[in-house]
């Protein structure tokens, strides 16, 4: 049988440098956990502001008008 080596690898979730040879059975800090969901929290929250804004903008576009108009008139 081969000898598994480790090797350094980071964390996908919090970034943390592991001495592992494959995930083993790290547990990332609360507090590097809290920031980081903190983070997306933040994103989620700017994009939903804006998001009736653009969905009215993309509905009264003109391109949108007129494929309403072409679907109601049964032409495509």
């Amino acid at each position: 049988m081969r000898k598994t080596r480790k090797r350094w690898q980071m964390c996908p979730m919090c970034g943390m440098m592991i001495y592992t040879s494959g995930g083993g059975h790290h547990t990332c800090p609360e507090k590097v956990a809290a920031e980081r969901q903190a983070e997306l929290d933040s994103v989620i929250a700017e994009e939903m502001s804006t998001w009736d804004k653009e969905v009215e903008k993309f509905w009264n576009s003109r391109d949108v008008k007129f494929l309403q108009h072409l679907i109601d008139e049964g032409k495509l």
